[in-house]
């Protein structure tokens, strides 16, 4: 197969010969455009699923433990309870056994009656990236004038959390398919 050039020009440019194997630069430029655009938008797709992944793992993780805290009672029939602790690394936890059968109480730990069992764990040392918190006591007063503010328009607010990323904080809003206002409106008629 050729290409005449334009008029006037007077010689044929041959595309391909028979012969000739592989690809053209062009066409490999095109492959390679296609798989990094295609790659581009399915990568924060999968980090995403990898967050999530590993919250449901840690949160399957602490189950466990709880789990294990409450055979623990049950075989040595004594409480047993699970103490999250703050500390400059993230939180930890530790399940502790009643020593005096008045409960466990955080003064009992301190003092040495209500031993611990096992090691102190943090879910970070498990699973990278994810962590207990708390929201900071400025946002948490913001969260809740928000929250008051929002009820007075008659939307319900369920739950609120920090986000995977830093300073990060979300309020979740309960839809419903009935307005509250409407009895409302409905009397000054």
């Amino acid at each position: 197969m050729t290409l005449e050039g334009p008029a006037g020009c007077g010689r044929a440019v041959p595309l391909r010969s028979g012969n000739e194997s592989g690809y053209s630069l062009l066409e490999v430029v095109f492959v390679l455009g296609l798989v990094i655009t295609i790659s581009a938008a399915a990568v924060p797709q999968s980090l995403e699923g990898i967050d999530d992944f590993r919250a449901m793992g840690a949160t399957r993780y602490i189950a466990g433990r709880l789990q294990r805290a409450r055979m623990e009672a049950v075989m040595r029939s004594a409480e047993v309870a699970m103490r999250f602790t703050a500390t400059p690394e993230g939180y930890s936890f530790a399940v502790f056994l009643d020593g005096n059968r008045n409960g466990v109480r955080a003064r009992d730990i301190l003092s040495g009656l209500d031993g611990r069992i096992g090691a102190e764990e943090r879910l970070t040392d498990q699973f990278t990236g994810v962590d207990f918190g708390a929201i900071p006591e400025r946002v948490l007063a913001f969260m809740l004038e928000v929250e008051r503010e929002l009820f007075k328009l008659g939307v319900p607010v369920k739950t609120r959390h920090n986000e995977v990323a830093p300073a990060q904080y979300e309020i979740a809003p309960v839809f419903e398919s009935a307005n509250w206002l409407w009895p409302l409106c409905a009397s000054d008629m």
